[in-house]
């Protein structure tokens, strides 16, 4: 704005005197003040709304020894029933949409499954999805075949994974064998928030340390985790 707009039209009115130096500073002053206050919020809107959005679009977090990352939202909760014993068994996955990209924080080697807290040989029951944070989990309830470590543990005990079901149409790149209700599996792991309780809300691991069972892998896990 120019604080002389239309001044030479009032003066012809005779209504106000010319303005004087001072007066014309003072007004550029004002308009110039007033500029720099509306750059400044506009800037402090945009710092702010930029990482919300971002925060919004993704979530990371390190479980069960992969690291994660969030992507398209999922389909609702499931709990999925066994096969009926006249139904066949599922067909392999369909095509999914939308998942968690992930990667190893650790990779496998005997080395690394003798410092894992757990390890068992045993069969899904139940498969039950929660709620928790930003990224979904699974409850899997298992009938244990064999304790590997620790020796002598229960006959019946829950781990939670980030997997879902086969046939879930969700998608999960972990290294996380692929199970439904009925399936066989090794499974090694740690507690998830740590702590003497091996099982206390125990977490399978991804990246070859939980896996379809084998009776050669089985006799490994043995005899490294017996010793």
């Amino acid at each position: 704005m120019n604080p002389t707009d239309h001044w030479d039209d009032l003066k012809s009115a005779g209504a106000v005197p010319p303005p004087s130096a001072e007066v014309l500073a003072h007004a550029r002053r004002q308009l110039d003040e007033a500029a720099a206050r509306s750059r400044r919020t506009r800037s402090v809107r945009r710092r702010v709304l930029v990482p919300a959005l971002a925060a919004t679009a993704t979530a990371a977090a390190v479980i069960g020894g992969v690291a994660i990352n969030r992507g398209a939202s999922e389909p609702d909760p499931v709990a999925i029933p066994g096969p009926r014993a006249s139904s066949p068994q599922p067909s392999p996955p369909p095509s999914r949409s939308g998942g968690i990209a992930g990667s190893c924080v650790v990779g496998y080697s005997p080395a690394e499954l003798k410092k894992r807290a757990f390890a068992f040989d045993g069969t899904v029951q139940k498969a039950v999805r929660t709620s928790d944070g930003a990224v979904p989990s699974y409850l899997l309830t298992f009938t244990v075949h064999e304790w590997f470590k620790p020796a002598g543990g229960p006959l019946t005990v829950t781990v939670r994974t980030i997997t879902p079901p086969r046939g879930s149409g969700y998608d999960v790149s972990v290294e996380f064998p692929d199970y439904t209700v009925g399936t066989r599996l090794l499974i090694a792991g740690e507690p998830r928030w740590g702590g003497t309780d091996p099982l206390k809300d125990a977490y399978a691991f991804g990246c070859g340390f939980s896996r379809a069972y084998a009776p050669g892998d089985a006799a490994t896990w043995r005899a490294l985790l017996s010793k």
